[in-house]
């Protein structure tokens, strides 16, 4: 099956910049790694980034974790996306797709 993770997370970023270089890696990191490792990975290294507002409360330390923070969650979107689209019975993509949307 060939998905363009790049349009992908163009679409789910609304062409934001961490969503645009977060779908990018998002198809690099696919071709090393499987899709369930990335979102695994992606789900904690924000969590890690998050207590580093904590741990540096300075300016540079806020620009550096939203950077990071967006360009994780470009990836997280773009990987879960494609691995629930791959993984998900067809018969149930819609249903599960609009439970989710409802969800957040």
């Amino acid at each position: 099956m060939n998905i363009g993770y790049d349009i992908t997370g163009y679409i789910i970023s609304g062409l934001g910049v961490g969503g645009i270089i977060g779908g990018m890696i998002a198809g690099f990191l696919s071709l090393h790694f499987n899709l369930r490792s990335l979102v695994l990975s992606a789900n904690i290294l924000r969590i890690i980034v998050f207590a580093g507002f904590i741990i540096f409360p300075a300016p540079i330390g806020y620009f550096s974790f939203f950077m990071m923070k967006e360009i994780l969650g470009g990836i997280w979107n773009v990987c879960y996306n494609i691995y629930s689209i791959t993984e998900i019975p067809n018969d149930y993509i819609a249903r599960v797709s609009a439970l989710s949307g409802i969800l957040k």
